[in-house]
């Protein structure tokens, strides 16, 4: 695709827009990024030097066959374990995220919130769910953070628009917005209108509360919060 738009700019003497690359899998589908950073943190200098760790910024994530036999559910399971006895030696999430021992089951490829559950401190029920999907599929389990920041009470998303040149120049537009769910955060409930933040979900949630609200709206927010 990246040689057909070349030859288009130079053919036509002026530069090709577009809104969406194909084979974009490394960063576009839950595991192809998690994979992606992986291999960034584990093989790049700065990161490595400074014993900087993909988890370091990112929840603990494990990419796990649905079968639940593989190597990476192992390991999930003994991480499981392990915060299950309030041992968390080997987490470097904050403690304050790993009392409830929550944990997000996401499919690879799926959006708009389809196939994502809650957990909370249950290695079977988790067992059982991904047994019901295809043996071959890949799935992400990760941590769920359980004190989250939050927007009047609510989880909220980030969304913002960039915009890449062939000249690898990179452009953010600062006037982006943020994302709701319609139902305060409650980190006993496992309601999918506390937790998800797609708009194809919370369309159909409590309509006291907008959605989509702009980025100045919530920066404000965190603003006069830090002054409490």
């Amino acid at each position: 695709m990246y040689s057909r738009i070349d030859h288009f700019n130079v053919m036509r003497g002026v530069g090709a827009v577009v809104n969406h690359l194909e084979n974009l899998k490394p960063l576009c589908t839950k595991t192809g990024l998690i994979r992606s950073l992986r291999r960034h943190y584990g093989h790049s200098v700065e990161p490595v030097l400074n014993n900087y760790h993909v988890h370091d910024s990112t929840p603990t994530t494990f990419v796990v066959l649905a079968s639940c036999y593989d190597s990476e559910f192992m390991k999930f399971a003994q991480r499981f374990r392990e915060l299950s006895a309030h041992n968390y030696a080997s987490e470097r999430m904050p403690a304050k995220h790993c009392a409830k021992n929550m944990w997000l089951v996401k499919p690879d490829a799926e959006n708009q919130g389809r196939g994502i559950e809650v957990f909370r401190n249950n290695l079977s029920a988790i067992r059982k769910y991904l047994r019901e999907q295809p043996e071959s599929t890949y799935w992400i389990i990760q941590k769920y953070l359980e004190q989250p920041l939050l927007y009047n009470g609510r989880k909220f998303d980030i969304r913002v628009w960039a915009f890449a040149t062939w000249r690898n120049e990179y452009y953010f537009y600062r006037a982006g917005y943020i994302r709701t769910s319609s139902h305060k955060y409650n980190v006993e409930d496992n309601w999918s209108y506390i937790h998800l933040t797609n708009n194809c979900l919370q369309q159909y949630g409590n309509p006291m509360y907008l959605s989509l609200i702009h980025i100045c709206r919530c920066r404000r927010y965190a603003v006069c919060r830090s002054r409490w």
